[in-house]
């Protein structure tokens, strides 16, 4: 059964925080590295946007910019609890969905590395596709993020957007560009092996 889709943008072939990070420097906080993402709310004031008129891109450290018109596409649908920071410098936002679904981390057989007592997180969070959700009904028409972050500490550890299959019909429908769609089932005939990938 279809539950909804991940949404990705198109590629940004740089790091909002600088590869290793190097941004988050400014926190003071050594484990810093080890949270999500979303739990920064201050951006780069230097970084450049691509000169291609796209409304969503994604950077190589997973953040989701968008555009003003993805910002009106969710008030004019009415979605909730969606926060939008913006890029200084830029007519572009970080998408961020409060919506939270659960990942169903076990049957995915998720791959957690590298654990630090210090901080009380994983280093490596690996095997985020395909998506697999704890709840196997399908998604309302909304934005959501998952509960666990994937990714490292090194570049980023980041939710998977997902959202409702009504919504991505919308997105469409609404001729909005640079988006992706990877369908999300209840259950998949066969999962990628990861352990065997990186040989542990």
């Amino acid at each position: 059964m279809l539950l909804g889709s991940y949404l990705d943008g198109t590629e940004i072939k740089k790091y909002l925080f600088g590869y290793n990070r190097e941004y988050l420097t400014t926190f003071k906080d050594p484990c810093q590295a080890y949270k999500s993402v979303f739990d920064i709310k201050k951006l780069p004031e230097d970084f450049k946007m691509p000169k291609t008129n796209k409304d969503f891109f994604r950077t190589l450290d997973s953040i989701m910019l968008v555009s003003s018109r993805v910002i009106r596409f969710c008030v004019d649908n009415g979605y909730k609890n969606i926060s939008f920071i913006n890029l200084p410098g830029t007519d572009y936002h970080w998408l961020i969905p409060k919506n939270t679904v659960k990942y169903d981390y076990k049957t995915r057989d998720v791959l957690f590395l590298d654990y630090s007592r210090k901080c009380k997180a994983y280093n490596q969070i690996l095997g985020p596709t395909p998506v697999c959700l704890v709840d196997k009904t399908p998604l309302g028409d909304n934005f959501y993020r998952t509960d666990l972050s994937f990714g490292s500490s090194i570049v980023a550890l980041h939710p998977l957007i997902c959202i409702g299959t009504t919504t991505k019909e919308k997105i469409k429908a609404a001729g909005l560009t640079g988006c992706t769609f990877r369908q999300i089932f209840d259950k998949y005939d066969q999962l990628p092996d990861l352990r065997a990938q990186f040989k542990l």
